[in-house]
């Protein structure tokens, strides 16, 4: 493998799993382009080894509905993804791969396709609940990709045994978790900072339990739970790390 190209939906600085596969790829190809959707045009390199790309993504907003404007878009995204001449493809989502799939219909050089399903689609937290036909358009267009595609990468054994099931693979997905390499921690400077939070907050660090959510705030993730659950128990101190929307 020569070119090695990575389209990644959300920016990866903090994402411990698409880390792990580019170092794994940075050891078999010095050529690695990972494309990322922003709200501008950007280029760089990285001390890692790899290019990255930021390019404006397909977005549905009231200025840009119609389907002209998103078939557009697509085929901006699609031209892009066919001049990189890649020889491997590593998609983000399925959205990714559909777009990844279309470029290599129209490529006289065919990229092999990964899969790397960093969700369980079928059930993924949307923030609203998915209607029967868009579960069903989904189910569909997951198994008609999976099975045109080099392999499937999947974030638990639960996940992959779920994928190969409802799409009848003949091959399992490869699992890789989203956990951080090992660290050397630093125990004095953890103490020292859950005292310092802890006494910010007007809480006793010598009489508390801290408990902390990091993710997306929104509905479906079991926060409403959370807090009824912290607010039974006076000695309990809960910090909420994450964006989300004004509204929720």
């Amino acid at each position: 493998m020569k070119r090695f190209v990575k389209l990644n939906k959300y920016d990866f600085t903090n994402a411990s799993r698409t880390k792990r596969e580019l170092e794994v790829i940075t050891e078999l190809t010095e050529d690695i382009t990972v494309f990322v959707r922003s709200n501008r045009s950007f280029e760089y390199s990285t001390t890692e080894g790899y290019r990255i790309v930021e390019q404006p993504f397909i977005t549905i907003s009231k200025n840009n509905k119609s389907p002209i404007n998103i078939i557009r878009n697509i085929g901006s995204w699609c031209s892009l993804i066919r001049k990189q001449e890649a020889d491997c493809i590593s998609c983000h989502d399925i959205e990714l791969l559909l777009l990844a799939w279309l470029a290599n219909l129209f490529s006289t050089k065919k990229a092999l396709l990964i899969y790397d399903s960093q969700e369980f689609e079928l059930g993924r937290n949307t923030g609203k609940r998915r209607s029967a036909v868009t579960t069903w358009i989904i189910k569909k267009l997951e198994g008609f990709l999976s099975r045109r595609v080099a392999f499937t990468i999947a974030v638990s054994d639960t996940i992959a045994d779920q994928i190969q099931s409802i799409h009848r693979l003949k091959s399992r997905p490869l699992v890789v978790r989203n956990i951080p390499n090992y660290w050397d921690l630093d125990q004095p400077s953890i103490e020292s900072t859950r005292q310092n939070l802890l006494t910010m907050l007007d809480r006793d660090p010598s009489d508390c339990f801290l408990v902390m959510y990091q993710g997306a705030l929104m509905a479906g993730r079991g926060l409403e739970t959370l807090l009824e659950a912290i607010s039974l128990n006076k000695d309990t101190t809960l910090v909420v790390l994450g964006g989300g929307s004004q509204e929720y």
